[in-house]
């Protein structure tokens, strides 16, 4: 007798929940995501988040408006990272990995200097999900997802001399992290 009530009783309490909700009932209006990034609409940041808007628009199937927060209107890279990880103002941006370090130790790693020979040796390691596991520790411990990875590994040496060796560039270093400022031999 009593099973009966109790599950007549939680029968009744779903069916209020259900038609106490008439979201739920009727369609679900557009969402409205709100993106950030440091530049104004010629850098190449700004131009990614503008092709990802028009994406997803192509391939969601659903309303969906954007709202781009630009030239450091709502902070830097670091503030974007942490307002996406409480889940308030910002839903998507282009952040540099090294803004994840709080939340996942190896995260740098997918910006580190030098780790690729060029772009194609980088899409191919993405495309083995090396980077998975820092993904996924992202992911778990900010409530980020990374669904793309861009740059990373390729960069510049500018020097005040010719550097055509390796010997070249080893002696560059040693200059470099001797703490002088401009590159020149070693004593």
């Amino acid at each position: 007798m009593k099973r009966r009530s109790v599950l007549a009783g939680l029968g009744a309490t779903a069916a209020a929940g259900v038609l106490g909700m008439p979201s739920i009932l009727r369609a679900q209006g557009s969402i409205t995501l709100n993106g950030a990034v440091q530049f104004n609409d010629d850098h190449a940041f700004t131009k990614a988040l503008v092709r990802f808007e028009e994406l997803v628009q192509k391939y969601y199937g659903k309303p969906v408006n954007f709202t781009l927060h630009k030239n450091s209107s709502l902070g830097l890279e670091k503030q974007y990272f942490e307002y996406m990880s409480q889940g308030k103002a910002v839903d998507y941006g282009i952040v540099s990995p090294a803004h994840m370090s709080t939340f996942a130790k190896a995260a740098p790693f997918i910006d580190a200097p030098f780790v690729f020979r060029g772009i194609e040796h980088m899409n191919k390691v993405v495309e083995q999900n090396i980077l998975s596991p820092i993904a996924d520790e992202v992911a778990t411990r900010a409530e980020v997802v990374l669904i793309g990875y861009a740059g990373g590994g390729i960069r510049n040496i500018f020097a005040n001399r010719p550097l055509r060796t390796l010997a070249d560039i080893k002696c560059a270093c040693k200059a470099l992290r001797s703490g002088r400022g401009r590159l020149q031999p070693p004593a």
